[in-house]
């Protein structure tokens, strides 16, 4: 087979691909989302119980093995006052990853959600896109 045969022959089925691929796309993306609504009850009673544990985030955020070397004494207090995480995902235009960090009020800042999102190309970089900006308050002890 000569290299130009061969090469129509592999946009040729390229073009057959592409349409079991948008399907393939479809059922995953319905399969996603079914298996979600599944999860949510489960997430949503999961998330209760911890919001009940007061200093939950902090602890386990200060125990990680990455973050705890990051941690500042400030930090770890800062901390105390985090009330939940919730991290969201889309898909679609772009994956998108968002994290929330929801806070009681706190001598450190006047929001009561921190967001911070991140963009994920297909090669798995992280364009860090930006997050809503931190009212702070002066610190004072």
């Amino acid at each position: 087979m000569s290299p130009e045969s061969a090469l129509e022959e592999l946009l040729a089925v390229q073009v057959e691909l592409e349409p079991v691929n948008a399907r393939a796309r479809k059922a995953f993306s319905q399969q996603r989302e079914k298996m979600e609504r599944r999860r949510k009850p489960h997430l949503d009673r999961r998330g209760a119980i911890i919001q009940s544990m007061p200093g939950f985030w902090a602890n386990e955020i200060a125990n990680h093995p990455q973050m705890s070397a990051l941690l500042t004494d400030q930090d770890e207090d800062m901390l105390s006052y985090m009330i939940n995480l919730e991290v969201k995902e889309a898909k679609h235009p772009v994956h998108l990853c968002q994290i929330m960090l929801f806070f009681r009020s706190n001598p450190y800042f006047q929001n009561k959600v921190i967001t911070k999102e991140y963009l994920v190309n297909v090669t798995g970089d992280h364009n860090f896109a930006g997050s809503n900006r931190i009212a702070e308050q002066p610190y004072v002890r």
